[in-house]
């Protein structure tokens, strides 16, 4: 049997995808109602193993604001991403992420960045 170049890239992809989805790493998980610590800019805040999603949720009504950072045991259909929602005088951010300790950042994990920075360098390293 004869397999193709394309074909094995394909089934690498595949295989790629799905060992991906199994990984079980760990998040921060704490609220600033407890600690300013896990507030933005986040400083430290507890360790749980075994998630498949880490979030991270700010939400802020007024002058208050609150920073939780949690551990999803199971991805729950969610995707690494941010929305934005504002309703009564009251504003959230819910970010999930897939790698390790990914909720510590202040916005969207590193991860994501680099999903959108990356074809803007692959683009100046064609122009060399």
């Amino acid at each position: 049997m004869k397999v193709t170049v394309g074909f094995a890239v394909a089934a690498c992809c595949v295989l790629g995808y799905f060992c991906g989805q199994s990984e079980a790493f760990e998040c921060y998980v704490c609220s600033s109602l407890l600690s300013s610590d896990c507030a933005d800019p986040f400083l430290s805040g507890s360790k749980a193993d075994n998630c498949a999603m880490c979030g991270k949720n700010k939400a802020k009504a007024g002058d208050n604001e609150v920073v939780t950072r949690t551990c999803l045991p199971i991805a729950l259909g969610l995707s690494p991403g941010c929305t934005s929602n504002s309703a009564g005088g009251t504003s959230t951010d819910d970010c999930y992420c897939n790698s390790a300790l990914c909720n510590a950042s202040t916005r969207a994990s590193m991860t994501t960045a680099l999903l959108f920075l990356m074809p803007a360098f692959l683009s100046c390293l064609k122009n060399l």
